[in-house]
Parts: C-alpha cells; sequence; structure tokens
C-alpha cells in the first residue's frame, strides 16, 4: 500500500510563474538555461564588466550551438 504524505491542501497549490517557464523551456529546442545550478563557475569581474557594458552599448553576438558530452554550449562567438 502506498501512503500519500503530501495534504490536499498543499497539492491543490498551483506551480509558480518560474516552474511554468522552466517547464516550457526544457520542451524546447536550443535553449540555454541559465536556471539554478549554471553557470558552473563564478563568472569572473572583467567577464561580468565587459558583458554588461556590450548590452548597454547594444551589441549583438552570433555563435553556434555545440553538444559535447550530453551539455550544449555557445562557442565561435563573434561581435555581429
Amino acid at each position: 500500500m502506498t501512503r500519500n504524505y503530501i495534504s490536499n491542501r498543499v497539492q491543490s497549490v498551483p506551480p509558480s510563474g518560474i516552474r511554468r517557464f522552466f517547464d516550457i523551456a526544457a520542451t524546447m529546442k536550443n535553449v540555454i538555461s541559465l536556471g539554478i545550478g549554471e553557470p558552473d563557475f563564478v563568472t569572473p569581474e572583467p567577464i561580468l564588466r565587459a558583458g554588461l557594458n556590450s548590452l548597454n552599448e547594444g551589441q549583438n553576438v552570433e555563435y553556434e550551438l555545440v553538444t559535447n558530452r550530453g551539455k550544449t554550449s555557445a562557442e565561435n562567438l563573434k561581435v555581429a
């Protein structure tokens, strides 16, 4: 016999907006998730500043998506 330890009240709480977002993104192809746990390293401060500066300047970046060992990453980045 299986017991359900979650109350009916808790089970009736709808999923949050962010949960729905992640569920939708998980069904899409070529989506790079920057959700919980990613990236796996601390981004160095100079890279953060350069990225924010380019966003503020309205620059676009072109890249290729490459899958290696089950993980997809952006490679061959260039300013468009």
